[in-house]
This record gives C-alpha cells, structure tokens and sequence, in this order.
C-alpha cells in the first residue's frame, strides 16, 4: 500500500515572503509515529511525498489508518492534518506600533 502527504498553503500565496523553505514531516499508522519514516517537504518535491510498501493491515487483521503530521518548527504558520493532507495557515505575528496624537486648538 502507499500513501501520499500533500501541503495546502493558506497564505495569498506567500504574499508576506514568510513561507518557510521546508517542513519536516511524520508518517503515523493508528496515531503512532512510524520509526524512520519522516521526509523533507519543500518547492523540490511539490510540498509532497509518496510512501510505499505500507502494510494495509495490522498483525491482528485490522485495517491500518494513515495520516502525517508536521514535526518542524513552524514560524508564523499553523498546522491542520486531515489524513494525508496538511493545510499550512499563515499567521502574521501582531505588531506594536506606539502612536501619538497631539491636539492644538
């Protein structure tokens, strides 16, 4: 069996130039993380990776449930998995600006 992780970015695409150059990225089966089984996500690979030779079934029978979270430091960004698929929100830091208003009457 194999399985494939694709990025969705929900940033105006990058309009603010802070996507980040990658992510790294966990393959879990029944919300376990999968030993050795992390990858590079970044413009090289399309934001996306194929897994194969996946088991389909556990040693029990039972259908193995697939999914793939990101295990990078994300800055500005959240994360959001739905199976396969991770949706990356760009979330611009707040800003402080101080400001004065001066009144001549």
């Amino acid at each position: 069996m194999s399985k494939t992780v694709i990025v969705e970015w929900q940033d105006s695409n990058d309009r603010d130039g802070k996507r980040p150059a990658n992510a790294v990225v966990q393959l879990y089966a029944d919300n376990a993380p999968v030993q050795g089984k992390f990858v590079t996500l970044s413009v090289a690979n399309h934001w996306s990776y194929t897994w194969t030779d996946l088991p389909k079934y556990t040693a029990g029978g039972r259908l193995v449930v697939y999914s793939a979270y990101v295990s990078s430091t994300l800055i500005d960004y959240t994360a959001a998995t739905t199976e396969m698929t991770i949706e990356l929100t760009y979330v611009p830091s707040a800003t402080t600006i101080p400001a004065f208003i001066t009144w001549t009457d």
